[in-house]
């Protein structure tokens, strides 16, 4: 995350002030994550880009798509944006039905309430996690991406809010 960091404070995408306000919650970013090496939960493939926009459904069967940002991690990361998706588009308990359901699948690993807490876990961390992938892996590998500033700002203000 460090190194993350100070490639946006180089390539001027943020701020100094942001870098600044960033900067003093990498401690407890670090934390939060050394809390998720020890779950229970393995690592599974996450979709990356997980919303309602990569999911269509033809001829009665669901599709999900464009798993360009797909990779290996805690499989919660990629519930955490469709759940917020749901409940803006629906209702919080849609959003907490999905969850209910996604999280029964994972009960081999834990108990639902053990599962939940690991899930608002991975979700207080995924805009990190987010950033953190779309500035090591994602943006290098585009010249002109127009949205850059906007897409991590977004993160950056989803994790200060935690603070």
């Amino acid at each position: 995350m460090e190194r993350s960091l100070k490639d946006l404070q180089a390539s001027q995408v943020i701020s100094e002030n942001t870098y600044g306000k960033l900067s003093k919650t990498l401690l407890e970013a670090n934390k939060l994550c050394q809390q998720l090496t020890s779950t229970q939960v393995p690592p599974a493939l996450d979709h990356g880009d997980f919303f309602g926009g990569n999911i269509i459904v033809q001829d009665g069967k669901t599709i999900i798509y464009d798993w360009s940002d797909c990779a290996i991690s805690h499989p919660f990361f990629s519930m955490t944006v469709i759940f917020d998706e749901i409940m803006e588009v629906f209702s919080e308990d849609v959003a907490h039905d999905l969850l209910e359901e996604y999280l029964g699948n994972w009960t081999r690993f834990g108990c639902i309430d053990d599962l939940k807490k690991e899930f608002m876990l991975v979700k207080k961390v995924a805009p990190l996690y987010y950033l953190t992938i779309y500035q090591q892996f994602i943006v290098p590998h585009f010249n002109d991406n127009w949205d850059q500033e906007q897409i991590v700002n977004s993160y950056v203000d989803q994790w200060l809010k935690n603070f």
